[in-house]
């Protein structure tokens, strides 16, 4: 029925959220394993849609934890869960295109990824590009802030 909504968590976060970047990162570095296990998170995030069939508010809570941090976190739970309480006609696919690692400086990383979002009743499609910052927290690479930037 709906696939890949990033757009709606995107656009979400942006509207409800404004959280400036912690630090700026260092744009020339050597690629390494990190990024692997950085694009999975982003682009698990963007692909996942199990929290538009969440039950509770906890439930979407959870799912989303997979791929964000605090504050965003909680915020985003919020919005996400009042979005999906309340009957819509969302007829998008979202998924993630071209990805570009923008820096990465010890727990921190900062990454662009073009978002193509399709009409599945029109086959009318945009793409944007969105940066995210993310931490490293224990073991795991969290999303804590997500930036709609322009079409490419």
């Amino acid at each position: 029925m709906l696939k890949n909504t990033l757009l709606l968590l995107t656009l979400l976060t942006i509207y409800f959220i404004k959280i400036p970047w912690a630090s700026t990162l260092v744009s020339d570095y050597p690629s390494g394993p990190d990024e692997a296990e950085i694009k999975s998170i982003v682009v698990s995030a963007v692909e996942d849609t199990r929290w538009f069939q969440a039950g509770t508010r906890q439930e979407v809570r959870q799912l989303l934890a997979l791929y964000y941090g605090e504050p965003l976190l909680s915020e985003l739970s919020n919005s996400v869960w009042n979005f999906i309480s309340v009957p819509t006609d969302w007829h998008y696919e979202t998924r993630p295109g071209q990805f570009t690692m923008l820096g990465q400086s010890g727990n921190q990383a900062a990454v662009q990824v073009e978002i193509v979002e399709t009409d599945v009743l029109s086959g009318y499609s945009i793409v944007f590009n969105v940066e995210y910052l993310l931490v490293k927290d224990n073991r795991d690479w969290k999303i804590v802030t997500i930036t709609a930037g322009n079409a490419p």
